[in-house]
């Protein structure tokens, strides 16, 4: 008894709302069949997890979750409190941004979206091609990268990549941001430059732009 949706052409929108009616319920499930589908879904006023995938996506919370499943692009916003997002990769190629509180997920198939989560998880898979793109806030950042995971955070932020084999880092709006590159167990390579550095080894390749100070 806590939700409402509406349709209007190919885009739906799904709400959590905190009143009892008749057209409220605690579980909501959305399929879509064709055509270039869109789906909206809202966050509680309570914690949640917008979990993301390719095409298919839920929201959960406090006594209710909602799943859509077969739908092209899917929109997750967070409104109050300590939310978090998770988006999981195709088995092929994909693409992954993030910017303090927001991130998305695409490839020629689906494209996935989170807005204003303070923490914000990513999984790539082992094998395949996939790229992230980790961009800092105007404050004072911190990012840290190991050969499979890595993460950067700030105030009000924290984004983490798992198991991408290429990830970039950028230091763009300022702060006195830092970075950090730890090695594998195998053999490794490190390269610095004023304001560019960047680290690889079998299947992996962190890099950080724009840093004053790194440390490896």
């Amino acid at each position: 008894v806590i939700f409402f949706f509406f349709k209007q052409k190919t885009a739906y929108e799904i709400y959590q709302c905190d009143w009892s009616s008749d057209v409220c319920s605690s579980d909501l499930s959305v399929y879509g069949g064709g055509g270039f589908d869109t789906v909206r879904m809202y966050d509680s006023v309570s914690d949640d997890t917008f979990t993301a995938n390719p095409n298919s996506a839920t929201m959960s919370g406090a006594g209710y979750i909602h799943f859509v499943d077969d739908v092209d692009n899917i929109y997750g916003y967070a409104s109050a409190g300590n939310d978090q997002a998770i988006f999981n990769d195709s088995a092929g190629d994909d693409i992954y941004k993030a910017y303090p509180n927001l991130a998305w997920m695409y490839n020629n198939s689906f494209y996935n979206y989170a807005g204003n989560f303070e923490k914000v998880y990513a999984y790539g898979s082992s094998g395949d091609n996939d790229l992230a793109y980790l961009y800092d806030s105007i404050g004072t950042d911190t990012f840290k990268a190991y050969p499979t995971i890595s993460w950067m955070y700030g105030d009000g932020f924290f984004n983490l990549v798992t198991r991408f084999e290429s990830l970039y880092a950028y230091n763009k709006f300022g702060g006195d941001d830092r970075a950090f590159f730890y090695d594998s167990q195998g053999d490794d390579t490190f390269k610095a430059y004023p304001g560019l550095a960047w680290m690889y080894g079998n299947d992996y390749m962190n890099l950080a732009s724009g840093y004053a100070r790194i440390e490896a």
